[in-house]
Parts: structure tokens; C-alpha cells; sequence
């Protein structure tokens, strides 16, 4: 997923086995997680897992479906919510309702469509800020990417704050 996000292909052609196969594991990785198999103390582990998957599919598709991707990244934000719900300590899935909050604040029209479309969704960025401080500071495995993130939205040259 990372290489398509960032460019890091030859041509379209390639782009697009990337795709494919992401898609592939994606779809694998999301009938693992619902087959059954775990135990019940697991579920906020299995959604925060799933949240990530979600949201990094989604990811892919902002510029080529945006609503397709609001969908993906609304049933991330889903399995986010209830594992935190579940576990308040996992404290790694307040990265994904971060990016998506900070993320979509710098879309205001799009936003504005996607609000009426899919229901009442309150996004912006200090929530997503606040959900990324709170991920660099207690997370467990998401610390490092998460104040990576927060540099991003936080520089004075960045573009994605406003």
C-alpha cells in the first residue's frame, strides 16, 4: 500500500498488479479477521487491526473514488471507535481516527458533500490533532508514526492545515 501511495512504481501498468494484489491480501486479511477463530479478548485487537486495514484502503482510492473512499474510511473510523470502546488503553487506534479527522478537515466542499451524503460526521482537525498527540504520547506500536504525522499537519508550510 505504501509504495502505491507513494509513487513508487515504473508505469501504470505496474500501479496496477500492485493494485490487484493488494486488493487480494486486503480481502484475506479481512476474511482472516472475521473468520471466528480468535477469542472473545481479542475483538479490540482484531478491530483496531481491521480499522487499519480500512483505513489504509481507503487511502488508496481519495482520488479515483472519494466516496468509495469515505465509505472505507467511515467503517474504519467503525471498528476504531468500538475497539477503543472496548479497551480504552489501546491507545495505537486513535492514529487512524486522527489522519482521517486531519485528512478530510483539509477537504471543506468534499467534506460538506460527504456530511449529507453519509449522515452527520463531525470532522476536523483539532480532534484529529488531538486524537494523533494522544497516540504520540501512550501509544504502544504507533508512537513514531504518529508524531510523524503530527509534524506533517502541524508545519507552518503544510498545506493540509488550515
Amino acid at each position: 500500500m505504501l509504495r502505491v501511495q507513494n509513487d513508487e512504481f515504473k508505469d501504470a501498468e505496474a500501479k496496477s498488479l500492485l493494485l490487484k494484489e493488494i486488493d487480494l491480501l486486503y480481502k484475506e486479511a479481512l476474511s482472516l479477521l472475521h473468520s471466528g477463530n480468535f477469542a472473545d479478548s481479542a475483538r479490540p485487537t482484531i478491530l483496531f487491526i481491521e480499522g487499519g486495514l480500512r483505513g489504509y484502503a481507503a487511502t488508496l482510492n481519495m482520488e479515483t473514488s472519494p466516496v468509495s473512499a469515505a465509505n472505507q474510511g467511515f467503517k474504519a473510523l467503525q471498528c476504531l471507535d468500538t475497539a477503543i470502546a472496548l479497551d480504552p488503553d489501546l491507545k495505537d487506534a486513535y492514529l487512524g481516527s486522527g489522519l482521517f479527522n486531519c485528512i478530510l478537515s483539509k477537504y471543506p466542499r468534499f467534506l460538506k458533500y460527504l456530511l449529507g451524503f453519509f449522515g452527520k460526521f463531525p470532522v476536523n482537525i483539532d480532534t484529529g490533532l488531538s486524537h494523533l498527540r494522544l497516540c504520540a504520547e501512550e501509544a504502544l506500536y504507533s508512537r513514531t508514526v504518529a508524531k510523524q504525522y503530527l509534524i506533517q499537519f502541524l508545519s507552518p508550510i503544510n498545506p493540509t492545515v488550515s
